[in-house]
């Protein structure tokens, strides 16, 4: 699994305000701080479309997106904005979808117990 330890790019052709601000409140000689950042150019480059890593790097963009929740949502709204509204809007859509269709399966559950009450008590000795 990739380290994290050098940068995949300079650090000065970081594209996103919100990883210079973290560069500038960063220590280089901290490891950790640094791993930190590079994960989070790391985003960048897949954001932007600057690499595709194919299926392994797929993984790894979902498992540092996942840790980095909010800066992944900061750098990808700085830098495609258009694309993460668009994305945040089909997410919401899809989980509406989803409620509608959880709400729908306890309903049909529900009216399949009552039945079942229903024939239940009508059973006749």
């Amino acid at each position: 699994m990739t380290e994290f330890t050098t940068p995949d790019k300079p650090y000065t052709k970081v594209k996103s305000e919100h990883i210079k601000n973290k560069i500038q409140n960063y220590n280089f000689d901290n490891l950790e701080e640094r791993k930190e950042i590079n994960k989070l150019i790391f985003l960048e480059r897949q954001i932007t479309g600057e690499i595709n890593l194919g299926y392994p790097g797929g993984l790894l963009y979902d498992k540092v997106k996942n840790n980095h929740e909010e800066d992944y949502k900061k750098i990808y709204r700085e830098l495609r904005p258009e694309e993460f509204e668009k994305l945040q809007k089909e997410k919401e859509e899809k989980k509406q979808r989803l409620q509608k269709e959880r709400e729908k399966r306890q309903k049909h559950r529900e009216k399949k117990i009552e039945n079942a009450k229903e024939e239940w008590r009508n059973v006749e000795a």
